[in-house]
């Protein structure tokens, strides 16, 4: 009965601190598939759960985000709820963080683009321009940006 008493009581502060955090509440699988989780407040941050319970924590690597599924380059409004990020961890010359894509102002075909910062040269195929709220190159008619009107 003792150690019923002092499971519950960890499990209730457990549960206490988490929505003192903001975090959000681990679902439970039937199968004990581990589940990952954005983070509340940090759009690079990543809650794996197991069994209902934060199992691990961990970051993107500097650059990327968690879109709900996999570490990816920030792209339209992955983040728009969750806003801070990691320390930049970049070169601080070519890559201000270790991945990411830079437009290049006034060209519309090419952009740049660091991974593990060492920065690229990238050309969009014969007829697609560079949009930077996708992340990569798009139609022409759908790419916004007065840059290349």
């Amino acid at each position: 009965m003792l150690m019923q008493n002092v499971l519950a009581t960890f499990l209730s502060m457990l549960s206490l601190s988490l929505a003192i955090e903001g975090q959000i509440p681990c679902p439970w699988r039937k199968d004990g598939h581990p589940v990952d989780l954005p983070d509340a407040n940090f759009c690079d941050r990543i809650h794996t759960c197991v069994n209902g319970f934060i199992a691990k924590t961990y970051l993107c690597q500097d650059g990327l985000v968690f879109d709900g599924t996999s570490c990816t380059i920030p792209y339209g409004n992955i983040c728009q709820d969750r806003a801070k990020l990691q320390r930049p961890k970049g070169n601080g010359i070519t890559c201000q963080r270790r991945n990411e894509v830079q437009i290049i102002q006034g060209n519309c075909v090419e952009y740049l683009r660091c991974v593990e910062n060492i920065r690229y040269r990238m050309e969009c195929l014969p007829d697609l321009w560079f949009d930077p709220e996708q992340g990569t190159c798009n139609h022409q008619n759908l790419v916004n940006r007065e840059d290349c009107l």
